[in-house]
């Protein structure tokens, strides 16, 4: 009985969190998915400081944040979005993914990659300044977190307001080898965005000056009288992608269009999706735009042909969302959100379904 105690003792981890300096904690959360690290964190170190305020815990210090004016300015002064940003800030700190099978489609933000970096700056800033006490680096390990979380709800007031941005959606385009992310009006397509990239942008820009350019490009205010609103020269500012939203539908057919889009896009599909690849997924929406003008709705086919699941595919291009009643955001396939989006904004199908009773059920897809 006593070798078996001793054995226990030895094998057993016996860890103080108490006691544990923060830079410990982070790193056993962050390389250990430590829970119990986590909690001793969130709940019982008070290391925020906030105009002189006594000391505060990270969820109070956010606390503290969005009730502030920058918050508002940052958020466009929508409460919703600042609450959105809050939460998104939280999660970023807090959220611990447990294991999920492969049908899970998002578990939220992985808090240990922001601890990663976080641990990263942390010894970048220890190897430069060259700190050897113990209470001056827990100081500068607390402060460099509290800037650290700042600008991470920054980030996330800027994500947010962006997200309540109906007339704007997110790209991912390669350049100089590197993906990077811009926003771009909702009505340009990815192969416009390409021509306009090949046409206006050079090699040395960085993602936030390329940001810039498209900006002052597409999202120019201009005040307009009502009275001068129908005038020809001012229905086409240079935003409108309508006429060339036409050109590339009529010389390459809708199929192809919207083909190109999904491929270019194929990094936000779901992930049984995604993991077919631009080749396959472009070959994906062209069949299954071919069996609907064919009227076969041969789908069984289709998902063998491509190793689908009848829930991905439902998910992605199912056909009974439409006899449902109540059409939402939800029930909608993504390739049929995508097709509708395209549509709404080609002036001649603009028109022939305005004139129909189908304005309706298209318009609410598009902006799903």
């Amino acid at each position: 009985m006593e070798n078996l105690t001793l054995s226990v003792s030895k094998n057993a981890e016996i860890v103080d969190y108490t006691t544990m300096e923060l830079t410990c904690l982070t790193e056993r959360i962050a390389e250990k998915s430590d829970k119990k690290a986590l909690d001793e964190l969130h709940q019982n170190r008070a290391l925020f400081r906030f105009k002189g305020s006594r000391p505060l815990v990270m969820v109070d210090f956010l606390l503290k944040l969005k009730t502030q004016p920058q918050a508002k300015r940052w958020c466009n002064n929508d409460q919703m979005t600042i609450e959105k940003a809050f939460d998104l800030t939280l999660s970023k700190f807090f959220n611990l993914p447990d294991d999920f099978n492969g049908e899970a489609e998002t578990c939220g933000p992985d808090c240990r990659c922001y601890y990663k970096a976080y641990n990263r700056h942390v010894a970048s800033k220890l190897r430069s300044i060259k700190l050897t006490d113990k209470l001056e680096i827990e100081f500068m390990a607390a402060k460099t977190l509290q800037n650290f979380v700042f600008r991470h709800f920054y980030l996330s007031c800027l994500e947010c307001k962006r997200g309540e941005q109906k007339l704007t959606r997110r790209i991912c385009y390669s350049h100089n080898g590197k993906n990077m992310y811009f926003w771009i009006p909702s009505v340009m397509t990815s192969k416009m965005f390409k021509t306009w990239f090949a046409n206006n942008i050079t090699n040395g820009l960085c993602q936030t000056e390329i940001q810039k350019l498209i900006d002052s490009s597409f999202f120019r205010g201009k005040i307009v009288s009502l009275d001068d609103i129908d005038q020809p020269g001012l229905q086409n500012n240079g935003s409108d992608f309508g006429d060339l939203l036409k050109e590339q539908i009529t010389v390459d057919g809708l199929a192809a269009t919207v083909a190109d889009e999904k491929a270019d896009n194929i990094s936000e599909q779901r992930p049984a999706i995604k993991t077919l690849g631009k080749t396959a997924l472009r070959k994906l929406v062209l069949q299954i735009f071919e069996s609907l003008s064919q009227n076969t709705n041969n789908y069984q086919k289709i998902l063998k042909d491509f190793g689908l699941s009848k829930a991905t595919f439902s998910r992605f291009a199912g056909s009974r969302w439409k006899d449902t009643n109540n059409v939402t955001k939800q029930t909608i396939p993504d390739l049929w959100k995508n097709t509708a989006h395209i549509l709404v904004n080609h002036p001649d199908f603009l028109e022939a379904v305005r004139s129909s009773c189908l304005w309706e059920k298209v318009n609410q897809a598009a902006e799903s």
